[in-house]
């Protein structure tokens, strides 16, 4: 079977498994029992697959709302997964414009560094505040020069800093992030 092909099955086997779930009694070798299935959403030219955080809800009203393909709430707090077109490879720019909108927005809000990381691909963060009103959370990974578009994770909470648990929840959706080539894409890259 040839790469594009066995890629296509790949993929294909992958939104079954996200649709269908695990096999009763069965758990895969590579994943604890209780792991959570990714969610896999179609994008122009790929796919992009997350993990829901344990205790999150997808919320779809939020997600168009902000013009994000994904929302995630635990009640209180939100983190919303988009694309953005790369420009080139530096995706420090996405995160750089990212932070002067929200200063500009909200003014007064102060950058300082935020420890993420994607275990894959090269992450850019960084957190705004104003203690007391209003922190930001912005990521951005670049899954590589054969994707047109970056992934950036957003999370915002008013009055007081992400707890430790929202924390750990935004970590884990980042490090989630996998991007996923079509099978068009695969043949256009060798």
């Amino acid at each position: 079977m040839n790469r594009s092909r066995s890629l296509a099955v790949a993929g294909t086997a992958l939104a079954l498994a996200t649709l269908l779930g695990p096999l009763p009694g069965f758990a895969s070798a590579a994943e604890p029992e209780n792991a959570r299935p990714p969610l896999v959403i179609p994008v122009k030219d790929f796919a992009l697959s997350v993990v829901q955080p344990a205790g999150w809800q997808a919320n779809e009203e939020a997600a168009k709302k902000a013009q994000a393909l994904l929302a995630f709430t635990n009640g209180e707090v939100t983190i919303l997964v988009r694309t953005r077109i790369k420009l080139n490879e530096n995706v420090t720019l996405h995160l750089e414009s990212d932070k002067l909108a929200v200063q500009k927005q909200f003014p007064g809000m102060e950058p300082g560094p935020l420890d993420v990381k994607h275990p894959s691909y090269p992450t850019f963060a960084r957190m705004l505040s104003k203690p007391g009103e209003l922190y930001v959370y912005l990521a951005y990974v670049n899954p590589g020069t054969h994707y047109p578009e970056s992934v950036s994770v957003t999370m915002s909470k008013r009055t007081a800093a992400a707890t430790p648990a929202e924390l750990a929840a935004y970590k884990e959706l980042l490090s989630s992030v996998k991007v996923i080539l079509t099978a068009k894409d695969e043949e256009d890259a060798q």
